[in-house]
């Protein structure tokens, strides 16, 4: 595995637990390509890196595990997770699509027009983003715009929900992958749609441009 060049050890903040210290710092270094698919992780390397314990780092590679960003086998192997066919990430980008259309439906109800428009400019930053080979500012983009979403619907249960599924079912659509697949123009058209509803606060508006973001399957 080899260790990432801005070796820093972990410095605990106040009222976090080293554990989730660490995982966060795994998770980012396997979302952002650092730490490849499949990629070996060894808990000597990691904890050189992290400068911490092996506990944490072993309770923290368990939670990854749970979400589907790391793989086990006992006595064998620790790794990055594969990535995923094209099924599984058609099915991991359509979960993606009831979990955010849903956050969206709750979230409007609650959400003033004032803060709808704000919102909504941060798909539009989304859209704007989807341009040139890399992908990673649209994928952070349009994340962090129904991360936002997901603040306005007020659901603690929900938000939970999110942020111990969304991980690794974005992961397993590789965005890279699924800007290969997809009409570009058609998706930047959906998004700005998407974000136009959002301003109306339009919920059947919102519900039919996230059905073409996440390709949803149609009634035939």
């Amino acid at each position: 595995m080899p260790i990432p060049v801005n070796q820093q050890p972990v410095v605990q903040p106040k009222r976090l637990l080293l554990r989730d210290v660490a995982r966060e710092k795994i998770r980012d270094a396997i979302l952002d390509g650092t730490l490849k698919a499949g990629e070996l992780l060894n808990d000597d390397e990691l904890q050189r890196w992290l400068g911490v314990s092996r506990t944490p780092i072993r309770e923290a590679l368990n939670e990854l595990a749970r979400v589907g960003l790391i793989e086990m086998e006992p006595n064998r192997y620790t790794r990055v997770a594969l990535r995923a066919s094209d099924e599984e990430a058609l099915a991991s980008l359509n979960t993606l699509g009831v979990l955010y259309s849903g956050v969206t439906d709750i979230a409007v109800a609650r959400m003033s027009k004032t803060q709808a428009a704000d919102v909504a400019k941060d798909f539009d930053t989304a859209a704007q983003e989807l341009k040139g080979e890399d992908s990673e500012p649209f994928r952070l983009a349009l994340v962090a715009a129904f991360d936002r979403l997901g603040e306005f619907s007020e659901n603690p249960a929900l938000v939970k929900l999110l942020k111990e599924t969304v991980d690794g079912l974005a992961y397993r659509v590789k965005v890279a992958h699924l800007l290969d697949v997809v009409d570009r123009a058609e998706l930047k058209a959906a998004i700005k749609d998407f974000a136009a509803a959002l301003r109306k606060r339009d919920r059947d508006g919102t519900r039919a441009a996230a059905d073409i973001i996440f390709q949803m399957p149609t009634v035939v």
